[in-house]
């Protein structure tokens, strides 16, 4: 969880960057922002869904697993 929350943060650090760097250099359009503003939530919010996925079933996987290992040594 950490790690999401790291990549979260350095992402958005760069698009705001990314945004003020771009309105410095072209002048500052508000539809040009809220286009990136959206882009930049859905892709955080499909890589935090990803994420919370792929722990969430690899987690699940290693508990079946776990019990199944205990389950054969104890007979």
């Amino acid at each position: 969880m950490r790690y999401a929350v790291v990549r979260y943060v350095v992402m958005r650090y760069a698009v705001v960057r990314y945004v003020v760097v771009r309105c410095d250099a072209v002048g500052c359009d508000a539809v040009v922002v809220m286009r990136y503003v959206v882009v930049w939530y859905v892709v955080m919010r499909y890589a935090v869904v990803r994420y919370v996925v792929v722990w969430y079933v690899v987690m699940r996987y290693a508990v079946v697993w776990y019990a199944v290992v205990r389950y054969v040594v104890v007979r």
